[in-house]
């Protein structure tokens, strides 16, 4: 994802730039927008210490358990 400088005309405008990048200008800001894992497809260890997954570490906690 690219935020440009100007707002963007969706292809909409006469010129042949509008059809390229909707003459939005030159972009100021750039990021990555990612999906992750499904919900418990990817455990991952807390610490080392208690070899707990992040599921199993906020279960035992929500039971009250000290970790």
């Amino acid at each position: 994802m690219v935020i440009g400088t100007n707002a963007d005309d969706l292809g909409r405008g006469n010129s042949t730039q509008s059809k390229v990048d909707g003459r939005s200008g030159p972009g100021i800001l750039a990021g990555v927008i990612a999906r992750s894992a499904g919900l418990f497809e990817n455990d991952k260890q807390v610490c080392a210490c208690s070899g707990n997954t992040l599921w199993t570490e906020a279960r035992l906690v929500g039971e009250g358990h000290r970790l």
